[in-house]
């Protein structure tokens, strides 16, 4: 394995009291949400805060998906 990180962890729009279940009114406002967090870290000078962030996310298993970088071994 080359890098493990996750995607954003939505599920914590839950725990903050953002109930998008079954909302799609609400799955919305969540889901710019998410997008203006990524947009304006990725758009700031620490960039790396992101990579580092979702990097430090997957060790704990939290994340909606587990994204895993792998290089072939000859």
């Amino acid at each position: 394995m080359v890098h493990k990180e996750s995607t954003f962890p939505i599920d914590m729009f839950l725990l903050m009291g953002d109930n998008y279940i079954g909302n799609d009114e609400q799955g919305r406002v969540c889901h710019t949400k998410r997008m203006n967090f990524e947009k304006n870290l990725l758009g700031s000078n620490n960039s790396n805060f992101l990579k580092d962030l979702y990097s430090t996310f997957s060790k704990y298993g939290i994340g909606r998906e587990i994204v895993l970088y792998a290089k072939k071994m000859n």
